[in-house]
Parts: structure tokens; sequence; C-alpha cells
């Protein structure tokens, strides 16, 4: 998933931003407001390529399907999502690390989440990961509940060979 906060305050975010031609909704949850909708910018490209450092924000559609990234989202590697910062690549760590907000390719005044922001999300639901979920994703005692209001889609992952799955 594409989890992208603004911590509050300052300032309160609109209830919707409009970014690369797409609307995403808002969320307060706690004290870190966040998109609902996976971020869904860029070009597509087949899953078998990988993404590249060449200026272009390059996506995956789930099963290389337009109308995945439409339902659920792009899906990026972690340099193309950084924007290759600190000379990101897909293999190995960045040298040196991130401090601070990586705002990568996230609309202007809007970040990658760190760890101890998904921490945050998490404790302030209960740990309730069930509750960040869309209705109906996942299954079982894993299925979404979606009591946070934060409704997020299971986008599924692509593998390094080009192969897709977890969607949903």
């Amino acid at each position: 998933m594409n989890y992208v906060s603004q911590t509050a305050p300052p300032g309160v975010p609109p209830e919707t931003i409009d970014y690369a031609g797409q609307t995403y909704h808002t969320v307060l949850i706690g004290i870190q407001y966040w998109l609902k909708e996976n971020l869904n910018l860029g070009t597509k490209i087949i899953g078998s390529k990988e993404q590249s450092d060449n200026g272009i924000i390059e996506k995956y559609c789930y099963n290389n399907d337009p109308t995945n990234c439409t339902l659920y989202g792009g899906l990026y590697q972690w340099a193309e999502a950084v924007q290759y910062h600190n000379g990101a690549i897909n293999t190995t760590s960045t040298n040196p690390a991130y401090y601070g907000h990586v705002q990568g390719i996230c609309t202007t005044g809007w970040h990658l989440p760190d760890t101890s922001e998904y921490s945050i999300l998490t404790n302030t639901v209960d740990n309730d990961d069930n509750s960040l979920k869309a209705m109906r994703q996942d299954s079982g005692t894993g299925s979404g509940t979606d009591l946070s209001g934060f409704s997020a889609l299971l986008a599924g992952t692509r593998y390094s060979d080009g192969s897709f799955n977890l969607s949903g």
C-alpha cells in the first residue's frame, strides 16, 4: 500500500487533494492525516521490466491490467517511490540512511511515512490492522472492518520475476 501521511498540525489538509489527475481523500487518525487511496500516478510499465531512474515516474498495475491501477492504485518499487533519494536502489539500503521525511512521489506537503509513523497509526487503532482495511479485504480473522475510515485496499505485490500475487 502507498500510505502517505502529514502529521497535524500545521494546518488541516482539505478533505480531498487533486494530484496528477487523481482525487485523493484524506482522513485524520489520531494526530496524523493520511490519504485514503493508494497513489496512482506515473506511466504504466509491464511487470517483467524494472522501474528505472529515468526522470519518469513508473508504476506497475497488478497483473499488467490498467483496470487494477484504477481500482487499487499503482505498485512501485522502493527506489521509484522515494525518487532515488540518496542513491536509492531496490537491492540495498540507502547510504546515507534517510533522516526526516522523504517526499518521493508524493504531492507537495506530503511524504512517505517512516516506520515510527506507521507504528503511531497502528497503535492509534489498538494494533487492529483490520480496522484499517476496507470491508472484505483479506479473509478470516484478517478480514477488513474499516472501523478507522482509512479503507485500505490490498493492492498486491509484484515479484522480481515480474509476476504478481496477494491482491485483496
